[in-house]
């Protein structure tokens, strides 16, 4: 009666009550447990019944994976003693609690106590992220998404709630979607792929990063956390991206420029077009690694133009020249910064063209033209000194006219001569042109007194500019200074800068010559004419730059004589400036270093005085003043 309603209570129990035999081997290891009753609780809480399970064998129910959690747990329970342990059912998503009472290894009585439904949620932060995120439990089933899911879904909570992706995607979405759980859970690790949808007719791409769902406070996994990411501005980016490189490739494989990417100055780039240019791979010289291994292919590198200074200038432009024993070549570089959104410059573009052949064209045009200059001012050279020459023979013969025919002859083969003079002077600057263009231009410095022979060029000049009611005042600091100078040029240079002088000076003005030894020559010419614009002065030494005024037309020149005076004053290493103000006056200074011939030291080439040379030329360079 006492047993009857002890049976009673536990079948009617809340409590889950389990009660099985235990099966062992001879040797005493475990095999198992049958089943011999259960109560109505335990039925309902593991939604089973007792005719489904009766005296089984719960092994051959099992998976291997719980075989070995009931192994395990088997072990924990002494004989005739008792055990409590959490378990969590991830098949039934409950966690429990179980009493376990070994009765003398024969016997097993077991009681079990729900602790928690596990249903897992989302976090407040999560709930509100810009991405769609969601739980599942360890049967796909979903059990929270935020906000951004129900928005990219189309649907309402209660939509989602408690049904699989297989109830809310297309089949072949949700194949991929619960592929990837699973692996999640067989692998209890992170996992992200990509997944492409196709929404309103057009393809969205999303990146999916899935992880297992930890109970942390029982330590068992259930359930799988998941959030979406979309990236098609990203794919479509990084299609378009490949797209390009594409086109660039097959540009950069069919143009003869080199195309070149550096990173900090070390290239990360070289189109094929560099092997096909130098007949060698940039691996080959080792160029990917520095850019110093491509000086040493080349025997020899002069640079003809250069305008850049540092790495992330602007542009960079050089011009150079390489030999080596193949030959040589001309290239040209151009290199542009390549900058991030902070203007922090990321890379270069470089460009490098071979003009060899452009170059030797043009070396043949130049020399054509130069040829043409020089044939043509001789040319013209030869008729003017016969013109002059016979005017010099009509001279001659003036004496034998009556004195109004004298005056007339005389007025008129004066302005022949003169002009003749002016037209031999502008042949001879065409062809020092020439001659300076083609590097040809005779330069022969001796040592020499640069005073002595400044002074006689002033006073060979003297004359004509008093005539011009003009005063020359010549002034110098020392007597005597040897130095290196080409007579000639230094002659051209005086000269030019005084008719210069005489053109522009006012009525009674002054032109002032005066020397100092520095530690340089400083030779200046001073007159108190019209002057210079301000924005005249960087060009005045220009090839046919002329100071315009509406006072002096008449006494303009052809704009060359600066620009070989400039000319002529570096070639014997020195400079040339000038300081003006407008209605003030202009001066020009000429610097020269203080030295000597190297092959002849101790001769000195004395100056001689006035001479019919300095007569002629200055006729010739005075040609032009009226």
């Amino acid at each position: 009666m006492e047993e009857n309603m002890y049976k009673k209570i536990v079948k009617n129990s809340p409590i889950a009550y389990c009660c099985a035999d235990i099966i062992n081997d001879n040797y005493g290891n475990h095999l198992g447990i049958k089943i011999k009753d259960i109560n109505k609780s335990f039925e309902e809480l593991f939604e089973t019944k007792l005719e489904y399970i009766n005296n089984k064998n719960i092994m051959n129910m099992l998976s291997d994976e719980q075989i070995k959690d009931w192994i395990s747990t088997y072990k924990e329970v002494d004989i005739n003693s008792k055990k409590t342990i959490r378990k969590y059912n991830k098949f039934m998503n409950i966690i429990y609690e179980m009493d376990i009472y070994n009765k003398e290894d024969k016997e097993l009585y077991m009681v079990f106590r729900q602790v928690s439904k596990v249903s897992p949620a989302i976090s407040p932060a999560m709930s509100k992220a810009p991405f769609p995120a969601w739980i599942k439990d360890i049967d796909g089933k979903y059990t929270d998404v935020n906000n951004a899911f129900l928005k990219s879904m189309g649907l309402k909570i209660t939509d989602v709630i408690g049904k699989t992706e297989y109830d809310i995607m297309e089949k072949n979405q949700a194949e991929e979607s619960n592929f990837y759980d699973k692996s999640v859970l067989k692998k209890d690790t992170l996992h992200t792929y990509r997944q492409a949808i196709i929404k309103d007719n057009k393809k969205e791409y999303y990146e999916i990063t899935k992880w297992p769902c930890i109970d942390y406070t029982n330590g068992c996994t259930i359930g799988t956390m998941g959030i979406s990411v979309e990236i098609t501005k990203e794919v479509i980016s990084i299609e378009e991206l490949e797209k390009n490189q594409e086109i660039l490739s097959q540009i950069t494989n069919n143009i003869d420029e080199i195309i070149i990417i550096e990173n900090d100055k070390t290239p990360v780039y070289i189109s094929s077009a560099f092997e096909k240019m130098f007949g060698i791979r940039p691996e080959d010289m080792n160029l990917y690694d520095s850019c110093e291994n491509w000086d040493k292919y080349w025997d020899d590198r002069i640079e003809y133009e250069k305008k850049y200074n540092e790495y992330d200038n602007e542009k960079e432009i050089g011009i150079s020249k390489f030999k080596n024993e193949y030959g040589y070549k001309w290239l040209k570089k151009e290199y542009m910064p390549i900058r991030s959104n902070s203007d922090d410059v990321k890379k270069r573009v470089g460009i490098i063209r071979d003009i060899t052949k452009d170059v030797e064209a043009n070396e043949s045009i130049e020399k054509l033209r130069m040829d043409f200059f020089e044939n043509l001012s001789h040319e013209l050279r030869t008729p003017i000194n016969i013109i002059l020459s016979s005017l010099q023979v009509i001279n001659l013969r003036l004496d034998k006219l009556n004195q109004d025919d004298y005056e007339y002859f005389t007025k008129y083969l004066g302005i022949l001569r003169q002009n003749g003079l002016r037209l031999l002077k502008l042949v001879n600057n065409l062809i020092d042109t020439t001659k300076v263009d083609s590097g040809h231009f005779d330069h022969s410095p001796q040592n020499g007194n640069i005073i002595s022979f400044i002074e006689d060029v002033c006073m060979s000049v003297s004359e004509f500019i008093k005539n011009h009611n003009l005063n020359l005042i010549f002034d110098t600091d020392c007597e005597e200074k040897i130095i290196a100078f080409d007579k000639d040029n230094m002659e051209r240079i005086m000269l030019n800068l005084l008719s210069n002088a005489i053109k522009f000076s006012k009525d009674k003005g002054n032109i002032e010559v005066s020397i100092y030894c520095e530690e340089s020559i400083k030779i200046k010419v001073r007159d108190n004419g019209i002057g210079i614009p301000k924005d005249k002065l960087d060009r005045i030494f220009g090839r046919f730059e002329q100071v315009k005024s509406k006072m002096k037309n008449e006494r303009e020149g052809s704009g060359i004589g600066l620009s070989l005076v400039k000319y002529l004053v570096e070639m014997h290493d020195g400079s040339i400036s000038v300081d003006s103000e407008l209605e003030v006056g202009s001066e020009f200074i000429i610097n020269l270093p203080d030295r000597l011939c190297e092959n002849n030291k101790n001769k000195v080439d004395r100056v001689n005085n006035v001479n019919l040379t300095n007569i002629s030329n200055m006729n010739i360079e005075f040609s032009d003043i009226y």
